[in-house]
Order: C-alpha cells, then structure tokens, then sequence
C-alpha cells in the first residue's frame, strides 16, 4: 500500500530535524533554504530526488555518529582515560 503523503511529510521534517535543522540541511542537500521550507510547508511535493537525498544524507549522518561513538564510549576501555580506568578498576 502506498504510504500517506502526511505520513511521509512528517517523516521527511524528523530528518530534517535529526539532520540538525533547515539551514543544516539545505547546505547538506545542496538546496535553497526556502526551497526545503517550501518542501516542508506541503508547498511543494516531495520528490523522490529529495527523499533519495535526505535519505543517504541520514546514513552518512549515522555513519558518523557511530565511528564517533565507538571512540568516545566507555564501553571500550581503550577510551578511558587513565583516571578513568583506575576509577572503574581497569589500570591501564
């Protein structure tokens, strides 16, 4: 079954939101602000340009913030600090 245009509208503002908001976003499509505004508004149609577009900009965002993570959690004990590891009891 074909998704509701509303449906897809509200998904397409949650990654614009995800993305780090409209001006974010546009840089990141490479659009006019005012283009995505309209795009937003209902103004204009969702093409599937734009949702292929803002679809693989949501998988490079991901992709990012997880190789950031991955560094930055202290589930990895190589992240830790020394202070930090001889606090949890992992001397390195």
């Amino acid at each position: 079954m074909p998704q509701d245009p509303m449906v897809q509208l509200a998904l397409f503002t949650q990654a614009v939101e995800a993305l780090g908001g409209q001006r974010v976003t546009a840089r990141t499509l490479g659009v006019d602000e005012r283009d995505l505004r309209a795009r937003l508004s209902g103004e204009e149609d969702l093409d599937t340009g734009i949702l292929r577009d803002i679809a693989k900009a949501l998988i490079d965002h991901a992709d990012r913030c997880r190789k950031i993570e991955r560094k930055l959690s202290p589930a990895f004990s190589e992240n830790l600090t020394a202070i930090q590891a001889e606090r949890f009891g992992n001397p390195g």
